[in-house]
């Protein structure tokens, strides 16, 4: 199971649909329930939906990529749960500069969304690359830099 971990237009569904596995995504779940993809208020509900798309996956024997922002550490550690203890564990973090994020952000620009979880992501990033203090996550670094990609 790999989680992607990354602000609003970072690339996480590009990147997740490239890989050839199933994705689960937090942003197609809010469009089966709204057209534009906009869902207002709490969100429990749509990830209460991802956690139990992406519990099916790996109890149907295949791997999963969970593609949301999980910026915050407690929404990793939830979605993290539901994996069974010899599954394989993965962050992806996935980011590029602000404003090409600016430039294709849609509808979440024009709400400063991209602007809030760009900051939000650069003061959570180092929870999520040391793996949340677990030693059962890998952690894969995809954030693209002035057109650089970091280090992994």
């Amino acid at each position: 199971m790999t989680l992607t971990v990354g602000p609003s237009g970072a690339g996480k569904s590009t990147w997740s649909a490239a890989q050839g596995v199933d994705v689960v995504s937090s942003d197609e779940i809010r469009k089966e329930r709204s057209p534009d993809g906009e869902v207002r208020g709490a969100q429990s509900e749509i990830f209460h939906e991802v956690r139990m798309r992406s519990a099916k996956t790996l109890g149907d024997g295949r791997s999963v990529i969970v593609d949301a922002m999980h910026i915050e550490a407690d929404d990793r550690l939830r979605q993290l749960a539901i994996a069974p203890a010899d599954v394989q564990k993965r962050y992806a973090l996935i980011d590029r500069p602000l404003a090409d994020k600016q430039r294709d952000g849609g509808w979440r620009g024009q709400k400063g969304l991209v602007d809030k979880y760009h900051r939000l992501f650069a003061d959570q990033a180092d929870a999520a690359l040391a793996a949340d203090g677990r030693d059962d996550v890998e952690v894969i670094d995809l954030r693209i830099r002035e057109g650089k990609q970091a280090a992994e």
